[in-house]
């Protein structure tokens, strides 16, 4: 990432970014005090959480993921996410991500 004359600058480079882990997040850069990321998930299940003081995006790139939302009930609702889709998260939402395969996704949070 490079900074000057009042902006930031990032580049992606999918192939050297690509991973034999099942998650690798790397912070690209920030806008508005949220974290800009790019992830990569193979095979894997994150755990159940939430984030209390955040929305958190998620724009898939490459691959197809899973999000799971569970509500204050415990009811689970399942979204499935390809390439060009993005969904949101509110903050205070119980959420976990799911990949079966490969997947590169945009994430925006505040998060370190």
């Amino acid at each position: 990432m490079s900074q000057e004359a009042g902006i930031s600058l990032a580049e992606i480079d999918l192939e050297n970014f690509s991973s034999q882990e099942s998650w690798k997040s790397t912070r690209l850069l920030s806008v508005n005090e949220n974290n800009v990321k790019l992830r990569t998930m193979r095979n894997m299940e994150a755990p159940w959480h939430h984030h209390a003081d955040s929305d958190e995006l998620f724009f898939v790139q490459t691959g197809t993921i899973t999000m799971d939302v569970r509500d204050q009930s415990g009811k689970v609702s399942s979204y499935s996410l390809a390439p060009g889709q993005l969904l949101v998260v509110h903050k205070g939402t119980e959420h976990r991500a799911r990949c079966t395969g490969s997947a590169t996704l945009i994430i925006i949070d505040a998060f370190a």
